[in-house]
């Protein structure tokens, strides 16, 4: 995996450094898909590209106090962390329904999903990768993490980034692009270490899950003016994983543990009225659209 500088800010939001990595994709600007653009999709064939999965971030009160340093320790831990736990790719729910919805919604025919990985991300790039197809669907993993509360050492909170972008081959032109961050950086439950990590991290894959599907309902309605009604449905069962988090003792040193509420609050604003999260300075010290 690629190593992205991403830091946690004490907003709770991701950050992402400039440094040469699909985390250019949240500095483009958002482009929504155009009545015209939309009539032309008809019957045209869109290839699918396979990018590979950026670094995931493991942030700790420990690790946090050595900057630079512990910044590196970060990704080492959170990487090691995905390989083993074998945690999946959080892009490859948003490229199955994207895929989907170019098919279902906008009758094109998507081609087999690329079985070599794509390192380019820029539309001039990628027309060169597929000079057969008539469109070019890139759907990138952008960054996840895991990061404690400031001051509440034993909680934690989830998240991820994810771009896209539907590129016209012939001319190169970008007829649709955005980028989200989600997190559950703003839900009660605030689960341990411990609990994220337990069963082979189940409680950690299901949270990313549930953030790509809400990232790919949000990209759907902004980016390709679907209606609520149209988007891509997130799964019952993946609405707020963090629902099922069983409480646990409190910790020694006094700050509550991860606790159930007795009504589960959404974990993120409806698709319809996404909230925006503004992204950190770019320098370490501690979403965005897609």
């Amino acid at each position: 995996m690629n190593k992205i500088p991403l830091v946690a800010a004490l907003a709770g939001t991701l950050a992402f450094a400039a440094f040469p990595s699909n985390a250019d994709q949240l500095k483009v600007k958002a482009t929504a898909l155009s009545q015209a653009d939309a009539a032309a999709l008809q019957g045209k064939s869109v290839a699918v590209t396979l990018h590979e999965r950026q670094s995931f971030q493991a942030m700790t009160a420990g690790k946090a106090m050595f900057g630079l340093i512990g910044i590196g320790a970060m990704f080492k831990a959170g990487n090691d962390f995905v390989e083993q736990n074998q945690i999946p790719d959080p892009a490859i729910i948003a490229r199955e329904q994207f895929a989907n919805m170019l098919r279902d919604q906008f009758g094109m025919v998507p081609m087999a999903v690329d079985t070599t990985v794509t390192k380019p991300v820029k539309p001039a790039e990628l027309v060169k990768v597929h000079p057969d197809s008539d469109y070019i669907l890139s759907v990138m993993h952008i960054g996840s993490m895991y990061a404690y509360y400031p001051g509440k050492w034993d909680g934690y909170w989830v998240g991820n980034s994810l771009g896209v972008q539907l590129i016209h081959t012939a001319s190169g032109k970008v007829v649709s692009r955005g980028n989200c961050t989600a997190s559950t950086h703003k839900n009660p439950v605030r689960p341990s270490l411990e609990q994220l990590s337990a069963d082979r991290a189940q409680l950690t894959k299901d949270i990313l899950a549930s953030l790509a599907w809400k990232c790919s309902r949000q990209l759907a309605i902004e980016g390709f003016k679907l209606t609520a009604e149209r988007a891509p449905a997130i799964p019952a069962e993946l609405e707020n994983p963090l629902s099922r988090v069983v409480a646990a003792a409190p910790a020694a040193n006094g700050t509550p543990a991860a606790t159930a509420p007795e009504t589960p609050a959404p974990e993120s604003p409806e698709p319809e009225a996404p909230e925006t999260e503004t992204p950190a300075p770019e320098a370490p010290v501690t979403e965005g659209k897609p």
